[in-house]
């Protein structure tokens, strides 16, 4: 069987992007060592160990920053997650709606990369 082991984000900021990621998103950091001469390995995780992102600073993926990921993150209650990460200063650009696909909310992370969010489930 395959599974997704982790997901690697490409960023301008690796410390910027790991102070969002822990202090507005709530995930822990794995690991920051450096790899390499001017390259850094910083993965963070969510606090349930589900998702493991690798926060790497691109050499050839620069246009792909600030753009809309193909990642949709999942939570329990909607509203109650868009309160908690709105309250931390995490950027909603949808807040949660019911949505034809079902409920619904967008956010930007500080590179300005766009991520979905919706219940488990639906």
């Amino acid at each position: 069987m395959i599974g997704v082991g982790k997901i690697t984000l490409n960023v301008r900021d690796q410390d910027g992007a790991k102070r969002f990621w822990i202090d507005k998103m709530g995930f822990e950091e794995v690991i920051d060592q450096p790899m390499g001469e001017d390259a850094r390995w910083i993965e963070v995780r969510s606090t349930d160990s589900s998702i493991h992102l690798v926060l790497f600073a691109p050499v050839f993926e620069e246009s792909k920053i600030g753009r809309l990921s193909n990642m949709i993150f999942v939570c329990d209650d909607i509203q109650r997650t868009f309160e908690e990460l709105s309250g931390r200063g995490v950027e909603f650009v949808d807040k949660p709606s019911q949505q034809p696909w079902g409920w619904w909310a967008s956010f930007r992370d500080n590179e300005g990369n766009l991520y979905g969010l919706s219940p488990r489930g639906e």
